[in-house]
């Protein structure tokens, strides 16, 4: 048996059918922690970060949190969010080290090279193979294959706490603030945010994404979105998709702390199968 584990980086916190495991990121604030074990504090922390120009910050599963998640008596495939994003990729690989000395299970880990739906994407692709009975090494091989041709964008209509952590320069966030304007964003090959569009309306953004969603491939094949509160936007996405394509698969979930964190309120970030890219 092969065992599923993700950090909360995917919004995932149970999937049904087989084990699976999620390792929270947390949110600091001024006043408190907040523990990524689903949506259900996001608004408060929403209205928290909103009221106050207090510096806030993320932080990683540590590698004791990834120990206590692998299971002892099966192989375990781990999914972090991007490495260049953050240490949960590291940390995990110092469990791993840990466990494989005392156990004689194996540890995979893929780096997402990415957060939110993309990962999604992946972990369900992963319980597919499972469920074949592809071996730990087979699975690993046709994950990374699979990856190839999984992709991510996003909409944000503030980019204060990706300012506040380093991943954007602060007078982008200050220009975006005074001229009142959104941004689209993807994940890049490294791993890494790139702000790609300025737009004025969250409508003209997701015009904006699908547009570019079918020039990278997409031809009806699965997608994974996950919005900070915004339904409207998520509804509008999904008739953008299902003009074109009826049947197409959508896995629509609500951020958890961590993407709520970056995608910041009304945001939405968006995973993709289209064309493979190596």
């Amino acid at each position: 048996m092969i065992i599923i584990i993700s950090d909360s980086s995917s919004d995932l916190f149970e999937l049904e059918g087989l084990e699976f495991a999620s390792a929270p990121l947390k949110v600091h604030t001024s006043s408190r922690e907040y523990i990524d074990h689903g949506p259900e504090e996001v608004m408060e922390m929403v209205e928290e970060l909103a009221s106050t120009k207090e510096k806030s910050s993320t932080s990683c599963p540590n590698a004791a949190e990834w120990l206590e998640a692998f299971s002892k008596d099966d192989d375990n495939i781990c999914f972090t969010i991007s490495g260049n994003l953050s240490g949960s990729y590291n940390a995990c690989l110092q469990a791993k080290n840990i466990y494989e000395e005392e156990n004689d299970h194996k540890v995979v880990i893929i780096d997402s090279y990415t957060s939110g739906g993309e990962i999604r994407l992946l972990i369900n692709k992963a319980a597919e193979l499972i469920k074949e009975g592809l071996n730990i090494d087979e699975l690993e091989a046709a994950i990374n294959e699979y990856s190839l041709s999984t992709h991510t964008y996003f909409y944000s209509q503030s980019v204060n706490n990706l300012a506040k952590n380093g991943r954007i320069p602060p007078l982008v966030s200050k220009a975006i603030s005074v001229l009142k304007i959104s941004l689209v964003g993807m994940g890049s090959d490294e791993g890494k945010i790139k702000m790609i569009h300025e737009t004025r309306g969250p409508k003209k953004a997701i015009d904006f994404i699908y547009s570019k969603m079918i020039e990278r491939g997409y031809k009806g094949g699965k997608v994974a979105a996950s919005t900070c509160d915004n339904k409207e936007l998520e509804d509008y996405f999904v008739s953008k998709i299902r003009n074109d394509y009826p049947d197409a698969e959508i896995d629509l979930k609500p951020c958890g702390i961590l993407c709520s964190y970056y995608v910041e309120h009304k945001g939405i970030i968006i995973g993709f199968e289209g064309n493979r890219e190596d």
